[in-house]
C-alpha cells in the first residue's frame, strides 16, 4: 500500500522544488506525486507518496507547511 501525505503550498513556481528539497535533505523519496490548484487559487493541493510518512510528516511541519 502507498503511504502518501498532503501539503498545501504556495501556488508559484518553484514551491513543489522547495518540498522536494525539504524530503531529499532527510533522505525521504518521493515515489509518486500529482497536486492541483485550491479553489482560491492562491495555494496547491500536493500529494506525495514517500518512503516515510511519519518522518515526512516531521520535516515538513518543521518548515511550517501545512499538512491536509
Amino acid at each position: 500500500m502507498l503511504q502518501t501525505i498532503s501539503v498545501l503550498v504556495e501556488n508559484t513556481p518553484g514551491a513543489l522544488g522547495d518540498v522536494a528539497q525539504h524530503l531529499r535533505d532527510a533522505h525521504i523519496n518521493i515515489t509518486c506525486g500529482y497536486c492541483t490548484p485550491s479553489r482560491e487559487g492562491k495555494r496547491a493541493i500536493v500529494v506525495l507518496s514517500v518512503s516515510d510518512v511519519k518522518k515526512a510528516q516531521e520535516v515538513l511541519r518543521g518548515e511550517s507547511l501545512d499538512e491536509i
